[in-house]
């Protein structure tokens, strides 16, 4: 097993990359799109007085969001293509209260200051992933590049009633353009700074009859990085491939049985996940390198590498009798990733560390929901989970290291076994007039298994291994949903709600002999209103929050890398706004903001960090009652501006412009280390031909040039500080055949 890790690594992705650019561009959809396809004569911009109505599925069916006794914020795919969204990280300009720390290739979603930071083989988000109903363990976090995203939701607070996986932070939920039996082809082709190309193509159209199959491709490559390794002179922060593919197929077995079979492919590759530096006044126990004059440079003898790669196949089954739909989800993935990094951040040799990882899930889910006729609306189902997840992580000491530890290499290896089944159930009934109770209830079994050993290579000797199994790790949880909702008329609702949720414990890979942390639990009351006002020219989506917060996984760094502990309890309390304006014909306002207070009640075996005074870091067990949770800023806020003009016989122009503010946050218990304020714009400029067949768009992204975190840690020896993207610009055009 740990042989089969270590030689996971792939062939060259230049050959996916043509391999799968020339099955796209040969996909049989593209000639029949092109002899049968009629050009629309319709103003490419459709103009409005009021706001479109956005159907969500937060409720696992078709509803008006507006409708819907959740916080939800949805965001269709041209508000996705107007704001510049390349990847699940650039949400957070779109959705406040939303943090996503992250490596390159994998995120790590807070909302409302609840997440998990230290991703890792079998380590689960506290906000989950869904594409197409489908959990996502590890996506590729660039997935949103490709050009057939419908829409995405962010569900806020604990989602762990009809969704597959528990949630305590909420969910976000991806559905991508599902085919039809009219022929479409779309073919985009970009240029940016940093010589950044791009490409996408998106077909779709009939296979036979009553069978429709789509197929989605996007890559992209960075030619040079935001900067440079000054202790090697190489490129740094640089994304060599990133390619993400998928297919959808649809076929009408009969006039109630539908099937729907997806394939995915992603690969990300590059330096970006590696690249790490020691931030101003942070000094490494081996002394501060230079940096020079770019925020993005690093300086360090280790050569930064990431690499990511996920597959999946589902199969969805729905069949309509009537009063009732059945649905089967039936999914398997698998993802590999191979992480270099220095860990000394200095250019003398010390320590290097690399994390070699894989995954595999299987998922079933069976739901039966009603129909939406009578008074009554309910859903049932159950959900199966099965994943083996494995992480090899080699410690190279150097130079003072290895002389003061005696050790050349620590090798840990850990292999983590999950099968979990839970039953659940929903209803809402029309208790009064205009007024309607929800409740929902689900029961969770889970059982995780271990094994796992530490291999110590000293510099003379023989090496020592030691394995084990510790203790596995079985959880029962019940979890619930409470809610009443009162419409005072058809444009405005106010609800109330009460839900358990709790995201299941597990074992660190990285120190696979240690005991497990236990499973954290989260109980949110939430009162909100939704109000489409002023005959639909204004929508007030607010809502109120308190979370009682308990068991709380938190992340710590030790020499083979990061983990999870449980912290004690918190309280969380805030309020976020979603709204959207229509000024005029031409031109409309949306946005958020979130206000949000958190505190640690308790936690006394808090990681508290003291620098030391020649280098590196004392780390001691402490108390952090009354310190703010990491990654929970207390004010942040968005605003998108859409103005969209005529200009008959040219075609159309958009303009758009997008504005995020975060005032800033801590982002370890012990609130040494913060990330300060920052401004996020981005902005762009589309031109669209009268028959909507060309469109050309100048855009570009954090135009302030802001130097914000994606990571912001201490170990032992050294502060590690990620970084998001730098000011990027650029030129796309799309062709739609």
């Amino acid at each position: 097993m740990q042989s089969s890790i270590v030689a996971s690594r792939l062939v060259d992705p230049g050959i996916l990359v043509v391999a799968t650019l020339a099955l796209s561009l040969t996909y049989p959809v593209v000639a029949r799109a092109q002899s049968t396809q009629t050009v629309s004569a319709s103003p490419p911009t459709q103009l409005s007085e009021q706001l479109e109505t956005i159907v969500v599925t937060a409720q696992k069916r078709s509803e008006n969001l507006q409708q819907v006794p959740i916080s939800v914020s949805a965001i269709t795919s041209a508000q996705l293509e107007s704001a510049g969204v390349h990847d699940v990280t650039d949400l957070i300009a779109l959705v406040p209260g939303l943090q996503i720390p992250s490596t390159p290739a994998i995120a790590s979603p807070h909302l409302r200051g609840i997440g998990t930071q230290a991703p890792g083989a079998g380590i689960e988000s506290a906000v989950a992933i869904y594409i197409d109903n489908v959990y996502m363990v590890s996506p590729n976090a660039s997935f949103l590049s490709l050009n057939n995203i419908s829409q995405v939701e962010v569900l806020k607070g604990p989602q762990s009633t009809l969704f597959g996986r528990n949630a305590t932070g909420g969910v976000i939920s991806i559905t991508t353009r599902t085919p039809t039996q009219k022929p479409t082809a779309d073919v985009q082709i970009g240029y940016g700074n940093y010589d950044t190309s791009t490409g996408s193509v998106y077909v779709s159209g009939p296979i036979a009859q009553g069978i429709a199959s789509d197929f989605a491709v996007q890559a992209t490559h960075q030619g040079e990085g935001y900067g440079t390794n000054l202790a090697t002179g190489r490129n740094v922060y640089q994304t060599k491939i990133d390619l993400n593919t998928r297919s959808k197929t649809v076929a009408e077995i009969s006039r109630n049985t539908r099937v729907e079979f997806i394939l995915d492919y992603g690969l990300n590759r590059g330096s970006v996940e590696g690249a790490l530096r020691s931030p101003n006044g942070q000094v490494p126990l081996l002394g501060q390198p230079n940096y020079g004059n770019n925020p993005w440079n690093v300086n360090e003898d280790s050569v930064p590498y990431g690499y990511l790669s996920t597959s999946g196949v589902s199969a969805k089954v729905t069949h309509d009798f009537g009063a009732a739909t059945f649905t089967s989800i039936s999914a398997y993935r698998a993802s590999k990733a191979d992480t270099n990094f220095d860990y000394d951040l200095t250019p003398i040799p010390g320590l290097a560390l690399t994390i070699l990882s894989n995954g595999r899930e299987l998922t079933q889910e069976f739901q039966l929901t009603s129909a939406d006729a009578g008074p009554l609306k309910w859903t049932v189902g159950s959900y199966y989970f099965h994943a083996v997840d494995a992480e090899q992580v080699p410690v190279r000491f150097f130079g003072p290291f290895s002389a003061e530890t005696r050790f050349d290499e620590l090798l840990s290896y850990g292999r983590q076994v999950t099968n979990s089944i839970g039953g659940y159930g929903q209803a809402t009934y029309p208790v009064f007039e205009d007024t309607e109770l929800t409740a929902g209830a689900r029961y969770t079994y889970e059982r995780r298994s271990v094994s796992g050993s530490v291999d110590t290579i000293p510099a003379v000797g023989e090496s020592q291994i030691v394995s084990g199994s510790p203790p596995s790790l079985t959880v029962t949880k019940p979890t619930w949903r409470l809610a009443i909702d009162h419409r005072f008329s058809p444009d405005v609702m106010v609800y109330v709600s009460d839900n358990r949720g709790f995201k299941s414990g597990g074992f660190n890979m990285q120190s696979p002999l240690a005991p497990a942390y236990l499973p954290e639990k989260l109980d949110a009351y939430e009162i909100g209103a939704k109000m489409d006002l002023f005959s639909k020219t204004v929508r007030l989506n607010p809502a109120a929050f308190y979370y009682n917060y308990n068991n709380i996984q938190v992340t710590q760094f030790t020499p083979t890398g990061g983990s999870l502990y449980n912290g004690a309890g918190a309280e969380v309390y805030g309020l976020d706004l979603d709204y959207a304006v229509v000024v005029s014909q031409q031109f409309t306002l949306s946005g958020g903001l979130e206000y949000l207070h958190t505190r640690f009640t308790s936690f006394q075996n808090a990681v508290i960090s003291t620098p030391l005074l020649h280098g590196g870091y004392l780390q001691v067990a402490g108390n952090a009652a009354g310190n703010e949770l990491p990654q929970a800023p207390k004010f942040t806020a968005s605003l998108t501006g859409d103005y969209r003009l005529m200009m008959t016989p040219i075609g159309a122009f958009g303009l758009s412009g997008t504005y995020g503010y975060n005032n800033g946050y801590f982002t370890e218990p012990d609130n040494r280390l913060r990330q300060p304020s920052y401004n996020m714009v981005s902005a762009s400029v589309k031109w669209t031909s009268l028959n909507e067949r060309y469109v050309v768009r100048l855009w570009g992204k954090n135009l302030a040039n802001e130097v914000v975190a994606t990571q912001l840690l201490t170990a032992s020896q050294v502060v590690g500080e990620g970084l998001f993207p730098p000011r990027t610009y650029g030129i796309t055009c799309d062709v739609k055949l």
